[in-house]
């Protein structure tokens, strides 16, 4: 079992969080199990017979909580696309991963259908920005991330 961070060191960088998850069992089927000699201090992780998640398709459809008013017309919805490389120049990947609102404000007009302005995604209610946040950070989504969060899905899916 990972040691605990300190709590007069403040919170435990990501790096040090995402192992505890992933030491602490959740990957692990089979919950807490004893030492061996062939895996050391941590159980082999048992794989399960889930589907994978879908790879991440080029865009995401969703409803705004709050419409986007011009003039006369209302947005409803809007469609992320997948931003390619040129509508992240400026950006760094690091700052769109760890979902800066700086980062997501600057590259949403950049890639919603229908397009926005600069001032309309500042507007953006804070569930609308989580959103595109949420659509940005599924395009980067690692194949072994989809795998782990699938898995952790089913672990604490309802059983019927």
């Amino acid at each position: 079992m990972p040691r605990s961070w300190p709590s007069s060191q403040g919170n435990p960088p990501p790096f040090q969080i995402r192992h505890a998850v992933l030491l602490r069992g959740a990957v692990h089927a089979g919950g807490p199990v004893a030492p061996s000699p062939a895996t050391g201090p941590f159980p082999a992780p048992r794989i399960l017979k889930a589907p994978l998640m879908s790879e991440s398709s080029a865009s995401h459809t969703f409803a705004l909580v709050a419409p986007i008013k011009r003039g006369e017309t209302s947005i409803e919805s809007l469609t992320i696309r997948k931003p390619s490389a040129g509508q992240l120049r400026g950006l760094s990947l690091q700052s769109l991963l760890s979902l800066d609102i700086t980062a997501i404000l600057t590259v949403t007009p950049r890639i919603t259908m229908p397009p926005i302005t600069q001032a309309e995604a500042d507007d953006l209610d804070p569930a609308d920005l989580a959103e595109i946040g949420g659509a940005i950070r599924d395009f980067f989504m690692t194949q072994g991330e989809r795998k782990l969060l699938e898995m952790m899905i089913e672990q604490h899916a309802p059983k019927s």
